[in-house]
């Protein structure tokens, strides 16, 4: 935004909320945001710009989510109509092209369970292609429901104990915001971990694959900037990462007994010695 020259309490203001892990918050977060009367509303995640469409249909909104069309949001991604545009962070694609990173790091695994938020409506809607990207490299998936962080142990405990061989976790806030449970959980029943961003491997995760999130923030501050110079964001066009991020820690690694082949680092954009 500094870039765009907007700073921070000298020409706009920013009022922050959070569920902080707790969904059903949401909707009246974002009602609160209206009631405030906001100039325009940025919602990071599908739970949050589900919340943010049902509270108003004239603030204009930048939506941060997998695939706005497929959740309802928007009827095109090119037009997307109304008071809404934003990033899409194409996850079917993205899951799949995870899947293929752990095949070639764990050639043998056969039993992956991955987290998911419940309060995530956009994975229901996915979650049948998910299985499908796993079964077309011969894994067997199991999906297991994180409903706050008080559970992260149990379930984490539980999937060692079904003898999972790895583990899956997407950028839900929940898991962003409890990765280093999760990071020194999986370490501890020594499930090598893939994770969407960066973030979690700095937290100790084995590896990432994830849009990358300096160009997605630009994204974002270029839609908020064009919706503050007049544009209406029902005509901007919702906007695609074209930048992917590969890192691994190679000190979890280390840990696991995971040797990365040469081949994956260098292409990393990112390694964790």
């Amino acid at each position: 935004m500094r870039a765009l020259g907007w700073i921070e309490d000298r020409n706009f203001v920013v009022e922050w909320r959070s569920a902080e892990d707790k969904p059903e918050l949401l909707p009246g977060l974002a009602a609160e945001l209206v009631h405030l009367k906001a100039d325009l509303i940025v919602a990071a995640g599908a739970v949050a710009s589900q919340a943010a469409k049902n509270a108003t249909a004239t603030v204009p909104l930048v939506t941060v989510t997998g695939d706005p069309v497929r959740m309802g949001l928007v009827p095109s991604m090119s037009r997307p109509g109304g008071n809404i545009t934003g990033v899409s962070m194409v996850a079917p694609e993205l899951a799949a092209k995870r899947l293929e990173l752990l095949r070639m790091l764990l050639p043998t695994a056969v039993r992956v369970s991955e987290l998911i938020d419940p309060a995530n409506p956009y994975i229901k809607l996915i979650q049948k292609e998910d299985e499908q990207a796993y079964r077309a490299l011969g894994m067997q998936p199991t999906f297991v429901d994180v409903t706050d962080a008080a559970s992260l142990e149990r379930v984490i405990t539980e999937a060692a104990r079904l003898k999972a061989e790895a583990l899956i976790v997407r950028a839900d806030p929940i898991f962003v915001a409890n990765r280093e449970q999760i990071a020194t959980l999986a370490l501890k029943h020594a499930l090598p971990t893939l994770a969407e961003g960066g973030r979690f491997v700095s937290a100790g995760c084995l590896a990432s694959y994830a849009p990358h999130y300096l160009e997605v923030g630009r994204g974002i501050a270029t839609l908020v900037d064009q919706i503050f110079r007049g544009a209406n964001p029902g005509d901007l066009p919702i906007r695609q990462p074209t930048k992917f991020e590969l890192s691994f820690n190679l000190k979890t690694a280390k840990a696991l007994g995971v040797t990365i082949p040469q081949t994956l680092l260098v292409r990393a954009d990112e390694v964790i010695q």
